[in-house]
């Protein structure tokens, strides 16, 4: 292209090649930048299975949550995730009046969550839906039929509407039931969510970049770690200090309020 430029001509095939090559791996790069999520494991008081106690500190938030379009949501969605080494927990929250929110004896009717869950990309799955009334249901596909039928997922359910600005769903999972075989800690699952709501044309979803929420084979990976990600052999003052003395030591401040 530099080429062409100082001898005055228009660009070639070469350069137009490079140029859509270039595109074509910056579009690559974007669609799998974010599959992976990590799930912290909890490092202070035991849950037991309680999905009202996440630590929202602790968790990781799940950004990125977009139109069935692909566009900006006017919807503020706000989901976290943790584990401690027998659970998954999931909050799923949105600022919203909650007198509006619709419930229904069948879940699917009203306003209710939508999770996929998976042990890979590709069939068999796993649906666990939450209602505003908490009330859910949990289905399991197999790998060719599209029938489904339940899933006993010993899920524990928390559906909350009683702050006025807020409706926040808490949900614990069993490790053990959580995919066909189980998941350990330090393992891998695979999962999209969505925020589902009757006559509304706007349904925020959770999905890599250009996925569809039904696509299996764009579901995000997510990896639970496990208690020995956290570190317990920090360096002692002396320690410290050499390797400040060798500029091995970085140090910054975080000037962001309480907490």
């Amino acid at each position: 292209g530099v080429e062409r430029k100082l001898a005055g001509k228009q660009a070639g095939t070469r350069t137009f090649a490079f140029v859509s090559l270039g595109s074509t791996l910056f579009s690559i790069v974007s669609v799998h930048a974010l599959d992976f999520i990590r799930v912290p494991v909890v490092i202070g008081t035991p849950l037991n299975g309680d999905p009202t106690k996440l630590n929202r500190d602790e968790s990781s938030v799940l950004l990125g949550w977009r139109s069935r379009m692909g566009e900006h949501t006017r919807r503020k969605i706000e989901a976290r995730v943790q584990n401690d080494g027998k659970f998954l927990y999931v909050q799923l929250e949105e600022k919203t009046d909650a007198r509006k929110v619709k419930p229904s004896n069948d879940v699917y009717a009203g306003d209710h969550w939508d999770i996929l869950l998976s042990p890979q990309r590709q069939r068999p799955y796993r649906e666990i839906a939450v209602g505003a009334k908490g009330n859910w249901m949990c289905r399991e596909f197999g790998k060719d039929a599209e029938a489904h039928e339940p899933w006993d997922s010993g899920a524990v359910v928390v559906s909350d509407l009683l702050k006025k600005d807020t409706w926040t769903v808490s949900i614990a999972l069993t490790l053990d039931r959580l995919l066909p075989e189980g998941v350990k800690p330090g393992g891998k699952i695979y999962m999209n969510m969505s925020r589902r709501s009757p006559c509304s044309d706007d349904e925020p979803v959770w999905v890599p970049t250009f996925g569809e929420f039904n696509d299996l084979t764009r579901l995000r990976e997510l990896v639970l770690e496990t208690e020995d990600a956290i570190p317990t052999n920090l360096p002692t003052a002396a320690e410290m200090k050499d390797l400040q003395t060798r500029s091995l030591v970085g140090r910054w401040k975080l000037d962001e309020g309480t907490g």
